[in-house]
């Protein structure tokens, strides 16, 4: 494993690091220490000192109470340093992900009296505040408690002692800046929205998600020094943007002529003489909104804009020509109203710090569709288009757009990069054609001109799609069978044609039909509109039997599983088939994921049950997406009988026509509804007979 590592640093040079989880000691056993030790610093140095990995997460345990008084951490520092390895290359596990900020942790252990920490932090999951968030004001408030404190104000900041309750990660890191260089353009955005704004105008009303349009944030969240009588608070704010889908928004009372400042960033930054400040804000009533800018040698300059801020979005530009040649370290806005106002709000939309304004950029070449899907009705589309890269080196972002009938345009949606796929693209009525034109933004935020259509060109869907599922394939004479009608939604009408059925004929849509004769049957869906038909038979899907008699048998009770990989004895296959709903078999990688039943012996199988990441008490959005069931009586040669595409339940059930198998196969080409690969099945059920039908 040494060598392992050794010769992937050598290959991957300074391009990447690589961090060594503390699990396997020196002889190859699992083993977690729970601090650097002499069992496992061979991950880090080898016998002649020389590194190996860059770094090693150290396991959890250091803070239970069993381990607290070896001081793990405190010793872990002490062989770093003997060791010529930083100490902060080490990080002290903690797993958030149940428990959050009610994780309970002896912070005593993690830094000395003075409060300086051990070694680096490493949390596991810190996407708990928003798993466990039914709001965006909850998971707000949560990742202010996590990353600040519960106060959000770093400066309240508190070092624990003595207690296990979360002081807040502000506690102990000092902060960094990102912002080093000009050009500096910030938005606030958090990386998406329930709405997108262009310029404070409301152009899209659409949910949006994506990480690479997010904004560097305040450093502070939140710093406040509100004057007297004042009582601003700081959140961020969604219902209102002047570029994305948030801003920063200012609230509370104010008093008249009284200024309230607040602390947004650490910066580093060298002003030039072409260096331009402006930032781009409103209120609700007349307002100043001044730049507090702390230099190099500790000095702080407060600099009046041209203007002042109003009800409409307003860019105000500072003059800093007389900080040429000195570095700014901090950047703070100081704001005052004209008037008392006990319910006073001002928003901040943009600020920017770069260069001369130059030209609007150039228009974008070469758009093109590179791979599109349809949904089964012709209605959706998911479309990956990529570009050419504009010219000009001072662009900020690429605008999407529909071009409409009327030649007006609509919003789809924004990306740094020059490829973006298009998520459920809807088709305009029975339109046949999209067309599709992309604009570059420049840090200034000016738009270049549109870049020349790509069409999209859609199938022709008039005609609807017939599809159905059965409840039960497999039953004794004289049962009921339901049919659910999965009919594309432009279907008006239908024809089924039950073979073997007392009534071998309906039109409704969902009809529920009596079987009284033993025999395998064939089920016919005609789904009909002014345009045409199609139609879709199921042949030998129902099988009626006097063996059938009252429900399937569950044949997969600890059956002898086998699967494509699992992320632990605890998540094994063998826990999909053990009948409880608190533990699960869990794969990661990359798909497909496969999990195969020995069911003992040949026999008769027409459903499989299976218990997704809900069923289990986790999130919706793992549950699985898409997968195929397959048979096989030999373990060798497998045949497809059911396909799911598009789940969101927590449970599913495929059914399909009676089989005889030994081995089921579920192979999970989808694992979640996003972008999440690892694959989560909590209990696998096939049900059936006992006994072959031959």
């Amino acid at each position: 494993m040494q060598q392992l590592i050794k010769e992937y640093k050598q290959k991957a040079g300074s391009k990447l690091d690589l961090m060594w989880y503390d699990s396997m000691t020196k002889d190859g056993k699992m083993d977690w220490q729970n601090a650097l030790t002499k069992e496992n610093q061979s991950y880090l140095v080898d016998a002649n000192m020389k590194p190996v990995a860059d770094s090693m997460f150290l396991n959890f345990w250091w803070t239970k109470k069993r381990l607290a008084s070896q001081e793990l951490l405190k010793k872990s520092h002490e062989r770093a340093e003997k060791l010529g390895i930083s100490p902060y290359n080490l990080f002290a596990g903690i797993d958030v992900q149940a428990d959050g900020t009610a994780t309970p942790v002896r912070w005593d252990l993690f830094a000395n009296k003075q409060h300086v920490p051990y070694t680096s932090l490493g949390l596991y999951a810190p996407d708990w505040t928003h798993a466990s968030s039914d709001t965006v004001d909850e998971f707000q408030a949560k990742e202010g408690a996590l990353w600040v404190n519960d106060q959000n104000d770093p400066s309240r900041s508190v070092p624990s002692t003595t207690s296990t309750r979360w002081p807040g990660v502000s506690t102990y890191a000092v902060e960094q800046s990102a912002i080093t260089k000009q050009p500096f353009v910030t938005n606030f955005s958090l990386g998406n929205g329930y709405n997108y704004f262009i310029k404070g105008k409301n152009v899209s009303l659409r949910d949006w998600n994506n990480r690479s349009l997010q904004a560097v944030n305040p450093t502070y969240r939140w710093l406040i020094d509100n004057g007297s009588g004042n009582a601003l608070k700081a959140s961020f704010d969604y219902t209102d943007a002047y570029e994305g889908g948030n801003d920063i928004k200012l609230a509370g009372k104010m008093r008249k002529d009284t200024a309230s400042t607040i602390k947004l960033y650490t910066t580093d930054l060298d002003v030039t003489a072409n260096t331009r400040v402006s930032l781009t804000a409103k209120a609700s009533g007349k307002s100043s909104a001044k730049l507090v800018v702390t230099l190099k040698d500790g000095r702080t300059k407060t600099i009046t804009g041209d203007r002042t801020l109003g009800k409409h979005w307003t860019t105000v530009s500072y003059d800093v020509s007389k900080l040429t040649k000195k570095t700014i370290k901090g950047l703070s806005l100081k704001i005052s109203a004209a008037e008392t106002d006990a319910s006073y709000s001002a928003q901040l939309g943009r600020l920017a710090i770069t260069g001369k304004q130059q030209v609007a950029p150039e228009k974008v070449n070469r758009v093109k569709i590179d791979n599109r899907t349809f949904d089964e009705e012709g209605k959706y589309a998911g479309v990956n288009l990529s570009w050419q890269a504009t010219a000009k080196n001072k662009l900020d972002h690429y605008e999407v757009y529909q071009v409409n009938n009327d030649g007006s345009r609509s919003f789809l949606g924004a990306t740094n990069t020059t490829n973006f796929y298009l998520n459920a693209l809807e088709r305009n009525g029975q339109h046949n054609e999209t067309k599709l034109m992309v604009v570059p933004v420049d840090i200034w935020n000016q738009r270049g001109d549109a870049s020349a259509d790509v069409t999209l060109k859609w199938p022709d869907n008039r005609k609807p799609k017939a599809a159905f599922t059965v409840n039960r394939t497999l039953a004794a004479p004289g049962s009921t069978i339901k049919f659910t009608n999965d009919s594309s939604k432009n279907a008006t009408s239908y024809k089924w044609e039950f073979d073997g059925a007392t009534k071998t004929t309906s039109t409704a849509k969902n009809p529920t039909v009596t079987y009284r004769k033993a025999g395998t049957y064939n089920v016919t869906l005609t789904a009909k509109n002014k345009d045409g038909q199609r139609h879709v038979t199921m042949k030998k899907l129902i099988t009626i039997t006097p063996k059938a008699k009252g429900t399937l048998t569950l044949l997969s009770k600890n059956a002898k599983t086998s699967a494509s990989g699992y992320t632990n004895s605890s998540e094994a296959p063998k826990m999909a088939v053990d009948g409880k709903l608190d533990t699960k078999w869990c794969a990661t990688g990359k798909a497909p994921h496969t999990l195969t039943l020995d069911l003992g012996r040949q026999t008769t199988v027409s459903a499989v049950k299976l218990a997704h990441a809900k069923a289990g008490g986790e999130g919706a959005d793992m549950n699985t997406r898409a997968w195929t069931i397959q048979v096989s009586t030999d373990g060798k040669r497998y045949t497809d009988v059911a396909r799911t595409y598009n789940n969101t339940q927590a449970t599913s059930l495929n059914t399909f026509a009676a089989t005889s198998a030994r081995y089921v196969r579920l192979v999970v080409d989808k694992p979640t509804q996003v972008a999440d690969t690892a694959v989560r099945i909590y209990e696998m059920d096939v049900l059936g007979l006992t006994q072959t039908l031959k």
